[in-house]
């Protein structure tokens, strides 16, 4: 039954999307997300208060704009592309945007949640969304990504990280026919470093290597720890001769 109701469309008996009831306001202005509405035109005609505190404007400097007042020209395009989803077929639209406020310079990432509001015609005459801050989400997700690819001793991708790339180059190289090359290496005697030396010495060698092949590839290229004392260099848009 829940999910029913929840499912069903918005419809507002004005088409001027007004909002008068006070009781309603006082609901969205308590409310932990950012909560808008817009007209067929992707203007404001109503933000609580938590947007007003995000763009550092009052309601009255920001009714009657669209996203271009308070972001950037390409997130205001990415936004503005995701409205016309609503409101052109009248989808739900859930989406992370990342947005830069143009207030302060800051970079943020948001889940929006977007739905299109009907008349009593059954004409869809704006939407509402309802927006959650999850920078701090998405930042440890690219975190635990990184993580995941990086061999933890030395900070070289490791082998899931070559698999993805060498992938990535061998569609380039079928598609546009771009060159790739692959170094393989190892270092010698290194079991013998480690029997004389022990393994602390060893890894010390793993981590002084990565470092040293690092600095000497260009940003473009990659390294990979395949394993032990085994690395693979993969050098993007480079032929054999070169």
């Amino acid at each position: 039954m829940i999910k029913e109701h929840l499912n069903q469309p918005i419809r507002l008996p004005s088409s001027d999307l007004r909002i008068d009831n006070e009781i309603y306001r006082m609901l969205l202005d308590q409310s932990g997300a950012y909560i808008f509405v817009k007209n067929m035109k992707g203007e404001y005609v109503y933000v609580n208060r938590l947007t007003m505190k995000l763009f550092n404007r009052d309601m009255k400097d920001i009714i009657g704009h669209d996203d271009s007042a308070f972001f950037d020209l390409d997130v205001s395009a990415d936004i503005r592309n995701n409205d016309r989803r609503v409101l052109e077929s009248g989808e739900t639209v859930i989406e992370e945007e990342t947005n830069i406020i143009r207030e302060t310079g800051e970079t943020r990432v948001y889940q929006s949640v977007k739905k299109p509001i009907y008349n009593n015609q059954g004409k869809i005459i704006g939407l509402y969304g309802i927006s959650t801050d999850i920078t701090e989400i998405h930042t440890l997700r690219e975190k635990l990504k990184k993580l995941a690819k990086t061999d933890a001793l030395t900070q070289s991708l490791n082998r899931q990280a070559y698999h993805e790339c060498i992938e990535k180059a061998l569609a380039l190289h079928n598609r546009y026919d771009t060159p790739f090359s692959l170094i393989l290496f190892d270092i010698d005697d290194f079991k013998t470093i480690n029997d004389t030396y022990g393994h602390d010495a060893g890894d010390a060698v793993l981590r002084q290597m990565a470092q040293l092949v690092r600095s000497q590839i260009r940003t473009t290229d990659s390294l990979f720890r395949m394993g032990g004392e085994e690395f693979l260099i993969l050098l993007s848009n480079t032929s054999l001769n070169e």
